[in-house]
């Protein structure tokens, strides 16, 4: 915590017969976080290390593999990893899968389009079963052809253009399309594709249906309850092929998936002659675990060479308790420190926790946060906002504690500390003062970063480092005391050499000597103009912490009188608790998300806009999963 794990940058010679079996292992384990290694000499191809056309085959089985399971319905979980030998025997599996599923939907296609065609003769029959006559009458008719078709009504109007001497009779809407039976004159040239232009899918009327229309309606009922128990039979044939063959299709797809990798990951390697070279980083923890490792794999073949890593391109792994753990990822949308600096978590979790508690300080809304946390907790997708939620509930609470306030009632109990809308300039003091602590805490982190990293002259006169931090914390002491007559007015002239410093800085900061002295005069000037509006702007910017905080209780005092003018009325209490219910859950929502969005915008804005640069590279280790990093719980 504060520092992210110590790193070793290892390099690793080892015969290439022994490379697959090694990166297997070592993608196993999680252990190392690979980097490119130029080698001298190394080889262009790599592709007779694993067999020229396997990272083909691959790709196209894992095409293959995803195609069916779309099709078939099946999410893509995590499955088993397994030995990838029998490769060639999965290929064929699969493509035999494919062609079963392929006829299976085919032919349920097809009876799904005869169902409809049925279903729709259905409809027509019922309506004439009542008239004499034998249905193949309407097949010979002697002037005109009968069909039935499916017609979109906002087309209908354009119907009798398209088709000259068209008569359509409704049978039955559905939605927006028509059912209907439909006359157009025998001896007019394809009247089929105008109608297809139009939009109207056509059923012929089947030649293999005859008899009295009611005979016909009834083996067309039979013949539709035929159609159901096929489509029935093709459903459960579809059913079992996708049982059987759902966890196969998800364990090789995981396997070839990470054999992907290995390969991906072969591809950063050094190769000479009969050796590669294996490059990365490793926690130093780890490093007797990684010996084990090539121990295990080719004991007496390897080199294994160790030092300790230092640069930016070190990645950086995280160690934090468990409950730092979304603050974590909510700081990944800086970005991530760079190797050697202070890891800023525990600071963004603690400035965002208390300035939400003063904000949103209430001992019953903070106790219902905390019950939602927890519920939310029990669910693996809200797992880590839940916990969020858990603990700003906390701090709202203590807060309330110390505000004196439980669901806006400030006459329970008294404060610890002080009532906000009693002691408005108390208030906004304490703010005033949390602010300055945030901006002071962050200077020292980037003096602190700025000596590791960078040139002691820039660090020296930066506005955020040695010359701002004396310039602001000397201006509000010496501001200070001038107020309280310790000391003359004259004193805050001193303030002038901290500027002077940072007036310097682009000088201190040039990197070519033909850089115009004008141009650096013109950036000093804006500096010094940039740094006392900028230090004064950061720390009245922690003025809107009272805002809020009285904002929080002026909702309740709308909500008490609403309450109590309902309270006059018809059913006075269930109104009342109606009200405080509602204006709770309205205060919990709304001002729970903006007072959020403020707490993450003064801690991003105002105090790690000053030392945080987040240009650092995470700690990614060689993984057999997609997407998994190692957390690390052993510290913890």
């Amino acid at each position: 915590m504060f520092r992210p794990r110590p790193m070793a940058q290892v390099e690793i010679l080892l015969l290439q017969r022994d490379l697959a079996e090694v990166l297997r292992s070592l993608a196993r384990k999680k252990i190392i976080h690979l980097h490119r290694m130029e080698v001298a000499g190394a080889e262009e191809e790599m592709g007779e290390r694993f067999g020229s056309d396997l990272p083909g085959r691959y790709a196209g089985f894992t095409g293959l593999l995803e195609s069916i399971m779309e099709e078939m319905g099946i999410s893509r979980t995590p499955g088993k990893l397994l030995p990838p030998g029998d490769f060639p025997e999965w290929e064929s599996r699969a493509v035999q899968v494919r062609q079963r599923l392929s006829r299976l939907r085919r032919r349920h296609e097809e009876m799904t389009r005869l169902r409809l065609h049925c279903g729709m003769l259905n409809i027509f029959l019922r309506r004439i079963e009542v008239i004499e006559g034998d249905f193949s009458e309407l097949r010979d008719l002697h002037f005109s052809v009968l069909r039935l078709g499916v017609i979109p009504i906002a087309g209908l109007s354009e119907l009798s253009l398209n088709v000259a001497g068209v008569t359509v009779y409704p049978l039955k809407k559905t939605g927006d399309r028509l059912l209907a039976a439909i006359l157009t004159p025998r001896r007019q040239g394809d009247p089929e594709r105008r109608m297809a232009e139009s939009g109207i899918t056509v059923v012929p009327l089947p030649a293999q249906l005859s008899g009295s229309f009611p005979a016909a309606q009834a083996r067309m009922v039979t013949m539709l309850k035929r159609i159901r128990r096929r489509l029935r039979r093709l459903e459960n044939k579809m059913s079992k092929l996708r049982r059987e063959n759902e966890t196969w299709l998800r364990d090789r797809l995981q396997t070839i998936e990470a054999e992907i990798r290995l390969l991906k990951a072969g591809d950063n390697l050094g190769y000479t002659g009969r050796t590669v070279t294996i490059g990365g980083w490793v926690p130093q923890r780890r490093l007797s675990e990684l010996r084990e490792l090539l121990d295990d794999c080719c004991s007496g073949r390897y080199i294994l060479h160790h030092s300790r890593a230092r640069g930016e391109v070190t990645p950086v792994q995280f160690f934090n308790p468990a409950f730092l753990s979304p603050f974590q990822k909510l700081l990944s949308i800086l970005g991530t420190p760079t190797y050697g600096e202070v890891e800023p978590t525990p600071l963004l979790a603690f400035g965002f926790l208390v300035l939400f508690g003063m904000m949103f300080g209430d001992v019953g809304q903070g106790l219902v946060l905390l019950t939602v946390g927890v519920i939310m907790r029990r669910f693996p997708r809200f797992r880590d906002p839940g916990l969020i939620v858990a603990e700003v509930g906390v701090f709202a609470a203590l807060f309330g504690l110390l505000f004196g306030s439980i669901f806006g009632r400030e006459d329970l109990f008294a404060p610890l500390w002080f009532s906000p809308f009693s002691d408005i300039p108390r208030l906004m003091g304490a703010s005033l003062v949390l602010g300055v602590s945030l901006i002071l805490t962050g200077l020292v982190l980037r003096i602190f970063n700025g000596l590791r990293t960078e040139r002691i002259w820039a660090v020296l006169t930066d506005r955020y480092g040695v010359a701002g931090l004396l310039f602001y914390a000397g201006t509000l002491t010496t501001a200070f005391f001038v107020y309280r007559d310790v000391l003359p007015a004259a004193a805050l002239l001193w303030l002038a050499f901290p500027l002077v410093a940072v007036f310097c800085h682009p000088f201190a900061e040039r990197e070519s000597k033909w850089t115009p002295v004008g141009m650096l005069l013109a950036e000093g000037g804006v500096e010094v103009l940039e740094t006392v509006l900028g230090f004064l702007a950061n720390t009245l910017s922690f003025l809107r912490v009272a805002a809020f905080g009285l904002a929080h209780v002026g909702l309740f005092m709308a909500v008490f009188a609403v309450a109590d003018v309902v309270r006059q009325g018809a059913l006075g209490p269930l109104w009342v608790a109606l009200v405080h219910v509602i204006g709770n859950v309205v205060i919990l929502v709304l001002e729970g998300l903006v007072v959020s969005i403020q707490a993450v915008r003064l801690e991003f804005y105002e105090i790690f806009s000053k030392f945080f640069r987040g240009t650092g590279v995470t700690y990614r280790p060689l993984a057999l999963e997609p997407g998994l990093e190692r957390r690390d719980r052993d510290a913890r």
